[in-house]
């Protein structure tokens, strides 16, 4: 009887914490593709394009910016590597490595810039590009204020 007690506390805590986790990452999915949203009526009216192109804009955003995160996140393990280890046998590879993930940066930019080309004018990828960066700097102002201010109520 006490196992089986047990055993039922047991499920159900499972149950819970997973149905939690679950919640958690739809939600974080909900939030990224409510902000998505935002970003694409925003960059409509910032660059004046149809949403056809800004639906491709979007895409082509998202792909180049995994990518990048991908190769940096190598960068800094490489990076990592070469400081802990500076008399390892292998640190020339790894200085070669690192070269080559600057190189695959610098590719996976101007492939990007090369792909707007092909749908929009010159003058409307250079307002895209001004706007991803006026974007990206509002929105990491405004996370660092409501970080900010949520220290300060606790």
């Amino acid at each position: 009887m006490k196992n089986k007690l047990l055993l039922i506390l047991f499920t159900f805590s499972l149950t819970i914490a997973l149905a939690l986790n679950l919640y958690a990452q739809d939600n974080k999915q909900t939030k990224k593709d409510s902000l998505m949203k935002i970003y694409k009526e925003k960059y409509i009216d910032y660059v004046n394009v149809d949403d056809k192109t800004a639906e491709t804009f979007v895409e082509l955003f998202r792909t180049n910016r995994a990518s990048i995160h991908e190769i940096k996140k190598k960068i800094k393990d490489t990076e990592k590597y070469i400081l802990n280890n500076p008399e390892s046998s292998d640190i020339n590879s790894k200085l070669d490595e690192l070269v080559e993930l600057d190189k695959q940066i610098y590719e996976l930019r101007k492939n990007y810039i090369d792909s707007l080309k092909k749908i929009m004018s010159p003058s409307q990828v250079a307002l895209s590009l001004k706007f991803q960066k006026e974007f990206h700097d509002k929105f990491s102002k405004e996370v660092k204020e409501k970080r900010k201010n949520k220290k300060k109520n606790k």
